[in-house]
């Protein structure tokens, strides 16, 4: 019963991560489709589904897999973001050793 909730939990929220990267520019567009893959895995009627269409059941283990597998994707898909320091906060560290 818990693990079900936390399934339906788990999913809605990758389903409302997909939605929100849909929102970005196109490289987002692979990271929304992983959180749609990893939300569909996680809901229960999905996996009932798979069990009476194709008769394979999708067991924890898969699940963790996949979900594992989708963070990593993730990861690496995301676009690094370089973060030049702003010209005030290096006057601000030079006031700082002034008043030591």
């Amino acid at each position: 019963m818990i693990v079900s909730r936390l399934n339906w939990f788990l999913g809605t929220l990758f389903f409302i991560a997909c939605c929100a990267a849909l929102m970005n520019p196109s490289p987002y567009l692979a990271i929304a489709t992983l959180f749609l893959i990893m939300g569909l895995v996680l809901l229960p009627p999905t996996s009932r589904l798979t069990q009476q269409r194709f008769n394979w059941e999708i067991n924890g283990g898969i699940k963790t897999a996949v979900i594992v597998v989708g963070f990593i994707l993730v990861y690496l898909f995301v676009p690094q973001v370089e973060m030049n320091p702003s010209p005030y906060s290096h006057g601000h560290n030079l006031n700082m050793e002034r008043l030591n």
